[in-house]
């Protein structure tokens, strides 16, 4: 249960004022580097990075990549990625561009460029050649990192830009300016040890990374972030799935599939990750992961989870026993996604859902159902507001969600009314999702407001009814949105994936949501059968997609 006072959620879990280090007189970066040492002299050298889809298949690299990382790579690696940086010229406050997939060198220019108080733009690796330019642009970047395979569009993005070009696992001379990401490491190399060598104090309120909204609505944000968002994930944030192998699912350059990789190595912890692409044509090789490498505990995007609860039955020689714990990331999952999954791991005991944004930095909630968003997390407050007067709500009346904790972002990239819209005059980001709370303090979600439907004049969001409609044994996935109509605002319109085998025809989800809901949220815009849903790489639907292809 959540503390309620005064129309605001707080955590009940006390927190000390003496928690922290004093980080005026300690680096960020030196306690993470000594904490993995402790972890190492305690528990001998440990992996710390593996990649799942290389290990299933017992190769010991790729082109981007190597199967796995030990934690006493970290160190000396990112050392020497600093050194070869510097003497390319990259300054503090520089910004480096990431336009890297999933991989196990993906974090050393990652701290590399924090120990030259620099600033990482965190970029997907498949965006177009003219978006890219765009975010390069945005950033001011100094350096983007790349593969082999994105050369030719990151080279087309940052033409006529002062940019050098560093492609990791690439020995090949491609011209001037494009650097071998493990030459600069051997030519770094002196021979000596330098884990005494003196981190820089890191300003707490200073930029640390750029984190790049999905686009849903347009062109990406730059989200800002600094260093207060390294401390949160290794010094506040306390996840309650501590086990030694995680396996991870989500992207790197988002802003979770990027904390959980350091909030594992300072725990002393292994992420058992998969490349971006790896799990869109056979999702069953999680299970093939879980078999190998006797994971307890995975992170997963939302589709992904999805997915997996969709598969009636596993492979009869793979031992999926050990996995206990889940938590999906991105948006909701179904109410028996829990249920569905225990047919194919049978010892799942929790699954966890952790409600947050990029925006905010760390955790808002976190809950053990799908149910509901659950709890306020340590150092979070949440008020729901009316989202037309702006007062407070009281439980059980739905409105927008607000969140308020210490390592809010700083704001959009060269974006200041967006940011001054994001923020209320209290200090709280605007989530833009529609929930309320119960006598207990328990959040819920209702949706995005963004996602509002109209319906002469009535409205409604489209979760209520895809709660609806998933419940249909025939079906694997939906999504609903408003179809634009002259005479009624909008029709709503499902659009629905079968499940395999299914015959679930379109009066039977037409009828369903008839029997089950108010007149003005029928399917007045029809069922539309699809192979797959648009969705955004953390699993969220992409519901201007829908309305382009079917509206």
């Amino acid at each position: 249960m959540s503390l309620i006072k005064d129309k605001v959620l707080y955590s009940k879990i006390p927190v000390t004022q003496n928690e922290l280090p004093d980080f005026t007189k300690n680096s960020v970066l030196s306690l993470l580097f000594a904490r993995v040492r402790k972890q190492i002299q305690e528990k001998g050298d440990f992996l710390w990075l593996l990649n799942a889809d290389l290990g299933i298949q017992d190769k010991p690299e790729d082109d981007v990549g190597f199967d796995k990382r030990m934690a006493s790579d970290i160190e000396p690696l990112s050392q020497k990625m600093a050194k070869a940086m510097k003497s390319l010229g990259f300054k503090a406050k520089d910004v480096t561009h990431l336009a890297l997939p999933n991989n196990t060198e993906f974090f050393i220019p990652v701290f590399g460029t924090f120990i030259c108080q620099g600033t990482v733009s965190l970029g997907d690796p498949d965006v177009k050649s003219e978006l890219m330019r765009y975010q390069l642009k945005e950033a001011g970047a100094k350096f983007v990192f790349c593969t082999a395979s994105n050369l030719e569009r990151v080279k087309e993005a940052a033409q006529g830009m002062d940019i050098k070009i560093v492609v990791v696992r690439d020995h090949k001379s491609h011209g001037e300016g494009i650097y071998s990401y493990s030459k600069l490491l051997e030519e770094a190399d002196d021979g000596k040890n330098h884990e005494e060598d003196a981190y820089p104090i890191l300003d707490l309120t200073a930029r640390s990374t750029i984190i790049w909204s999905s686009g849903t609505t347009g062109q990406p944000k730059g989200i800002e972030q600094s260093n207060k968002m390294l401390v949160s994930w290794l010094f506040t944030t306390k996840l309650p799935m501590v086990t030694d192998k995680i396996i991870q699912t989500t992207c790197f350059f988002h802003g979770g599939g990027f904390g959980m990789p350091i909030y594992a190595v300072a725990d002393g912890m292994t992420s058992i990750f998969f490349p971006n692409h790896a799990l869109e044509e056979r999702i069953e090789k999680i299970h093939e992961a879980v078999h190998k490498f006797k994971a307890k505990s995975m992170v997963g995007g939302s589709h992904h989870a999805i997915r997996l609860a969709n598969i009636p039955k596993a492979r009869s020689d793979l031992d999926l026993s050990s996995l206990m714990i889940m938590a999906p990331m991105g948006s909701n999952v179904p109410e028996d996604t829990q249920e569905n999954l225990v047919r194919t791991f049978p010892n799942i005991k929790q699954m966890f859902n952790f409600y947050s944004m990029t925006e905010f930095g760390a955790l808002v909630s976190l809950s053990t159902t799908p149910k509901n968003l659950g709890v306020v997390a340590p150092r979070s407050q949440v008020q729901v507001i009316n989202p037309e007067t702006q007062e407070p709500l009281g439980p059980n009346q739905s409105g927008e969600i607000l969140a308020k904790g210490p390592s809010l972002m700083m704001g959009y990239l060269n974006r200041p009314e967006e940011t001054a819209a994001c923020f209320t005059p209290e200090g709280y980001i605007r989530t833009g999702d529609k929930g309320h709370y119960d006598e207990n303090g328990i959040l819920y979600f209702d949706g995005r407001l963004k996602d509002l439907i109209k319906f002469e004049n009535k409205h409604l969001y489209p979760l209520e009814i895809e709660k609806v409609i998933i419940k249909h044994p025939g079906v694997d996935d939906v999504a609903v949105f408003g179809k634009p109509d002259p005479l009624h605002q909008e029709l709503i319109t499902a659009v629905v994936v079968k499940a395999p085998g299914s015959d679930v025809t379109e009066e039977d989800i037409i009828k369903m949501v008839a029997e089950n809901l108010d007149d003005f949220k029928h399917l007045r815009g029809g069922v539309i059968f699809a192979e797959s849903l648009p969705r955004n790489t953390v699993g969220k639907i992409l519901r201007q997609k829908l309305k382009e292809l079917y509206g």
